[in-house]
């Protein structure tokens, strides 16, 4: 599953649908299917956004990196404002944050102790 992810990325950027720049475990999404991805404490994970209704639907799929658990996919919609901070099940060690203002959609990657998810807004 995660190498047709990473295939999908790799020829929609040859198609000029060129994924956004990451830098220090950080993206920031502005078009809609435009992907990108982090690479962080083993964990890989591509995320995109389509945009409906006034709402982006966030899709990320994830896998470590030495497969030793199946690729997973999370959803969310999130409206303007809108701000959530999470770990994965089993992968405390990395705290991932969504957040969306205005027409960007930006998704962190940090490293972390292991602490107890909550939502904010």
């Amino acid at each position: 599953m995660i190498r047709k992810v990473l295939l999908a990325a790799a020829a929609a950027s040859t198609l000029g649908f060129a994924p956004s720049e990451a830098s220090a475990e950080a993206i920031t999404l502005t078009d809609p299917l435009a992907g990108a991805s982090l690479h962080t404490a083993g964990i890989d994970m591509a995320v995109y956004f389509t945009e409906a209704d006034g709402l982006f639907h966030v899709v990320g799929t994830y896998a470590p990196r030495d497969l030793s658990a199946a690729p997973a996919r999370l959803r969310m919609e999130l409206a303007d404002g809108d701000r959530t901070r999470f770990s994965l099940p089993g992968r405390q060690g990395v705290r991932y944050s969504f957040t969306r203002g205005g027409s960007a959609l930006h998704v962190e990657a940090e490293e972390v102790g292991r602490e107890t998810a909550r939502l904010e807004k």
